[in-house]
C-alpha cells in the first residue's frame, strides 16, 4: 500500500443497517474481499449448495429491516433470508462481491460480470473512466458494450487489449469513446442513461464504435 496503513473493507447495505462483513481482525485478501460475517449475521450464496460459485448473496440475521415503508412488504423471507441483489462467493468464511445482479449480461448462455470486463480495461494506460453494459442481440441474446473515456485511445487498442485479457464471450462486442461517463451526485456512473441511449435510435452517436 502507498501508505503503508492498512484500509479496512467492508460490505453491507440500508436494510441490514447496515452492517454485513468486514476485514476487521481479519486477513485482506485483494480485489473483491469484503471480510467474513459479522457477529449474529449469516451469508448464504444463491441456494447455498455452491459457495464458491458466484451467486447472489443472500444474509439473515437480527439486524435485518421487517419490510419497506410504508407498507411493510419487501422483507426477509419467513426463513429469515434477505436477497441482496449483488452477486459475490465465499472462500471459506470469506466473502468477495463480484458485481450487482441486475447488471449481469448473459452472452450466448454464460453469465459476464461488468466488473470484470471495466477491471480489465482499466488496465490500459489512457484509461480513465469505464462502464459496461449489455445490450440485447438476435444471435447470442446480448452483446456486451464498453463506453470508454481516456486519452489516446482509440477503439482498436480497447478491442486489442480485451482480446489478450478476457476470454472470447467476455470480449466487448463494442466499444465507444466518449468524453465523459454520466455520473450521479454521488459520482456513481448512471448506467441507465448509457442503455438509455442505446435503445434510443434518436439519440446522436457516440464519438467512436468498434
Amino acid at each position: 500500500m502507498r501508505t503503508g496503513l492498512r484500509v479496512e473493507q467492508g460490505y453491507g447495505l440500508t436494510e441490514a443497517a447496515p452492517g454485513v462483513s468486514a476485514t476487521l481482525g481479519g486477513p485482506i485478501l485483494g480485489h473483491g474481499h469484503v471480510g467474513r460475517a459479522l457477529p449474529g449475521v449469516e451469508i448464504r450464496i444463491g441456494d447455498g449448495s455452491e459457495p464458491t460459485e458466484p451467486g447472489e448473496i443472500f444474509i439473515r440475521g437480527s439486524n435485518l429491516f421487517s419490510g419497506y415503508w410504508p407498507s411493510g412488504d419487501g422483507g426477509p423471507a419467513a426463513s429469515g433470508w434477505f436477497p441482496t441483489g449483488d452477486i459475490g462467493y465465499l472462500e471459506g468464511r470469506e466473502l468477495f462481491l463480484v458485481d450487482r445482479a441486475r447488471e449481469l449480461i448473459i452472452v450466448n448462455g454464460f453469465n459476464v460480470y461488468p466488473a470484470e470486463v471495466e477491471e480489465a480495461i482499466k488496465e490500459l494506460a489512457g484509461v480513465e473512466s469505464v462502464a459496461v453494459i449489455g445490450r440485447p442481440d438476435v444471435r447470442t441474446g446480448e452483446q456486451i458494450v464498453a463506453f470508454v473515456s481516456g486519452s489516446d485511445l482509440t477503439t482498436e487498442t480497447v478491442s486489442q487489449h480485451c482480446d489478450s485479457r478476457l476470454a472470447k464471450f467476455k470480449r466487448p462486442g463494442s466499444v465507444r469513446l466518449i468524453d465523459e461517463l454520466p455520473r450521479g451526485v454521488t459520482g456513481k456512473v448512471q448506467k441507465g442513461i448509457l442503455r438509455h441511449g442505446l435503445l434510443d435510435a434518436g439519440s446522436a452517436a457516440p464519438a467512436e464504435e468498434g
